[in-house]
């Protein structure tokens, strides 16, 4: 079977990695790029990451090259690479040498992540976003959040079919640490929003949808405040941004999402490997996309308690 002209995901071709499969062996081959495993018997996704040796000394130097090797461009593994990402951001600001020996309280939070690596085979991703029903509608959902550490956005497709029953599937995923300077939490939600709006844009261009098939769900009730508001009405920081969110998006697109459904707060927290094979709200978002349109909530200017948003612009 001559599948040179097969498709991958999103439409890049793979004859560069398998041209032919003989179906009477009934063998599959699996395919791997920069760590990146395609299983083709299952049409699945996985990784493939060798641990360091325990003769590799901890350095700065050595652990940025180490974590640099993890090629993820959809951001799958958010959860779990922020962990990294957060580590090495506190080793920046202690100072240490780039070839200077880690101290033991960086040394033991980077062998339990990089004894992880070998549990990402168990990882496994659909290739495929949808299935293969005739479709009724398709919209995209992302999610962001933020912590005092950092501020991610997750972005999920959703399939909804003419039997009445909905697909959903992790499409991409964005972190970003917060930056060194302090920085109020509602500020980097705002910043975790504008990064899954801009996520959601390149998501949307991608697959050739329509920019009004995208809605975004925060958990801030600071930033469903700003988003409904006008942007010439606060400080520059927050006016800047709200202002890319109006030209970019209708505020009608943005709702509200509590804290303990909203799926991008794994990516600014870090999760273990397990942890995240066993999170099906990361990988298909909350349960509640499942539930027909028109019965969800927006995002209201007050929170569910009925108080006011802080006063922070």
């Amino acid at each position: 079977m001559d599948i040179s002209e097969a498709r991958g995901y999103h439409g890049h071709t793979i004859a560069d990695r398998a041209t032919k499969v003989d179906l009477e062996k009934k063998e599959f081959p699996v395919t791997k790029t920069l760590g990146v495993v395609w299983i083709v018997q299952e049409d699945k996704f996985s990784f493939s990451f060798v641990s360091p040796s325990d003769e590799m000394v901890l350095t700065k130097r050595n652990v940025l090259k180490k974590t640099a090797s993890i090629y993820d461009p959809s951001g799958f593994l958010t959860p779990f690479v922020v962990r990294a990402k957060i580590l090495m951001q506190e080793a920046w600001m202690e100072a240490f040498g780039w070839d200077e020996e880690l101290p033991d309280r960086f040394k033991m939070e980077w062998k339990r992540w990089f004894e992880e690596l070998g549990e990402l085979g168990a990882v496994r991703i659909s290739r495929c976003l949808k299935e293969d029903k005739k479709l009724r509608d398709v919209t995209i959902h992302t999610f962001s959040d933020a912590s005092e550490k950092a501020y991610a956005a997750a972005s999920y497709i959703r399939h909804e079919y003419e039997d009445g029953t909905v697909s959903t599937r992790l499409v991409a995923a964005k972190s970003k640490l917060a930056p060194l300077k302090v920085m109020s939490i509602p500020r980097l939600e705002l910043m975790g929003a504008l990064t899954g709006l801009r996520l959601t844009l390149k998501i949307c261009a991608a697959l050739e949808l329509p920019r009004n098939k995208a809605t975004f769900w925060v958990d801030s009730v600071n930033v469903g405040f700003w988003v409904q508001g006008q942007s010439r009405n606060f400080k520059p920081f927050v006016s800047h941004r709200v202002g890319e969110i109006h030209d970019e998006s209708s505020p009608d697109q943005w709702r509200y999402v509590p804290t303990k459904l909203n799926p991008a707060d794994q990516g600014t927290r870090g999760a273990s490997v397990q942890e995240l094979i066993k999170d099906d709200c990361w990988w298909y978002g909350p349960s509640f996309l499942k539930i027909r349109e028109g019965t969800r909530g927006r995002v209201s200017p007050t929170s569910t308690t009925g108080t006011q948003p802080t006063t922070t612009r």
